[in-house]
């Protein structure tokens, strides 16, 4: 498929056909250059994290009160600050805040623990 489309293209690829090999077909820009001799362009996986940015869906922020609400003990760390290896506890459940107002709007759940590692995906 590669090698028709290169012969359709007369071996010369703009930015915007390197994206489209990547990220609608999974070519690796390696084989392409493999395939096609031609470099990628310097700039093509900013350009490319850039459109992915742009496309990416922002959530709207929404501030509740949690003044009244006991703050969740943190796990993953223990007293001294080196406890990375922490994955399970049984946590209960302190308050929901339901988002009642507006669609696509998180609720947010507070546990009275959690071993979530907020900088880690958590």
């Amino acid at each position: 498929m590669l090698k028709k489309w290169l012969k359709k293209k007369k071996n010369v690829l703009k930015i915007e056909d390197w994206i489209k090999a990547l990220t609608s077909w999974g070519i690796p820009a390696e084989l392409i250059t493999e395939i096609s001799g031609l470099d990628p362009p310097p700039n093509l996986h900013s350009v490319i994290q850039d459109l992915q940015f742009k496309q990416q869906k922002k959530c709207e922020q929404v501030l509740y009160n949690t003044s009244h609400v006991v703050e969740t003990k943190h796990l993953f760390h223990n007293h001294k600050g080196e406890d990375y290896d922490h994955f399970n506890c049984k946590s209960k459940i302190v308050e929901v805040f339901e988002n009642v107002e507006k669609k696509n709007i998180p609720n947010l759940v507070v546990l009275d623990e959690s071993t979530f590692y907020p900088t880690s995906g958590g």
